[in-house]
């Protein structure tokens, strides 16, 4: 009990130092934003500036978990949540998504397609892409990018 009254405390903290940026966010500058989304005082050091974490692995408790939220780099590390954090605050979204490789953001959009929806990708899209594509076996079209006409007609049909 006493480690899950942690982690909530430690979400609610987090969820609570959102929310004031986000207010903050409001009134400032995109040039302003740029330079401060993502970044949070480190509550352990006191740095203003996300310092770069060069760990691959992340320390277990005792009991097996990972209370600090971290397991692996690959999954999710704080530079990643940084990245994710500014992106998001300048893109005005509720959340970004970060990814190590193109083929791992072009794969978590085709996992969220549905059967038989229709993807238009560019003719000169990454070859690994368009093999995805014929191999996932989606209704696909490929269009050149100039000819706009044909490519607006292309989408609406």
């Amino acid at each position: 009990m006493r480690l899950r009254r942690r982690i909530t405390t430690s979400a609610h903290k987090h969820r609570q130092s959102r929310l004031k940026l986000s207010n903050v966010a409001a009134e400032m500058k995109i040039e302003t934003l740029a330079v401060h989304a993502g970044h949070a005082v480190d509550p352990a050091t006191g740095a203003v500036a996300t310092p770069i974490y060069l760990s691959t692995t992340f320390e277990r408790d005792v009991e097996g978990t990972y209370s600090r939220g971290f397991m692996y780099t690959r999954n999710d590390n704080p530079n990643r949540q940084a990245l994710e954090r500014g992106v998001s605050m300048l893109e005005g979204g509720a959340a970004a998504a970060a990814f190590a490789s193109g083929t791992g953001a072009t794969m978590s959009i085709f996992q969220a397609l549905a059967p038989g929806d229709h993807v238009l990708a560019h003719m000169d899209a990454y070859y690994g892409t368009s093999r995805l594509l014929r191999a996932l076996g989606s209704p696909s079209r490929f269009h050149r990018h100039e000819r706009p006409r044909r490519s607006q007609k292309s989408a609406t049909s």
